[in-house]
């Protein structure tokens, strides 16, 4: 069986409102990590619930001289949190792949609407995405140089 780090070294609690992003941004994040910096004075690592969070989050570790102290992670695969990737001040970011995602609904969608097929129970798997990783950086590529797409027409014409 694994060891399990000791309970001290496990230090977010998710019910306190001090480490909370309300505001799901990069000041939010900031404040944030401030509290975070504040309340512990080592840190082996840190995972910001999203890119614009863990935009801020690394602003208060520069601002605190505390960059580079903790290993970052995040997740939504953002230009932004991809080139923290780039830069060397993060070690990942994951990409959610919303256009995968996105085309597995809109099969299930045109089944439904257009086939009429009852698809209530079904169970379908789509992409989960991957890792950013500094070694993956290099070959991502932001959503809209993945797909094709075309400003919507209106009308019948």
């Amino acid at each position: 069986m694994p060891t399990l780090p000791r309970p001290e070294a496990l230090v977010n609690d998710p019910t306190s409102r001090r480490y909370h992003n309300d505001t799901d941004d990069v000041a939010g994040g900031y404040l944030a990590a401030q509290n975070v910096l504040a309340d512990f004075p080592r840190l082996a690592g840190l995972v910001p619930y999203n890119d614009e969070t863990m935009l801020g989050t690394l602003g208060a570790l520069r601002e605190a001289g505390r960059l580079g102290e903790a290993v970052t992670v995040s997740r939504n695969g953002t230009p932004l949190g991809v080139q923290a990737v780039r830069d060397g001040v993060h070690a990942g970011t994951w990409d959610l792949d919303a256009i995968g995602l996105g085309q597995v609904v809109a099969d299930l969608v045109a089944r439904a609407t257009v086939g009429g097929e009852d698809l209530d129970g079904l169970c379908v798997a789509g992409p989960i995405g991957r890792m950013i990783t500094p070694e993956r950086a290099t070959r991502w590529r932001p959503y809209e140089q993945r797909v094709a797409w075309h400003p919507l027409r209106e009308g019948l014409g």
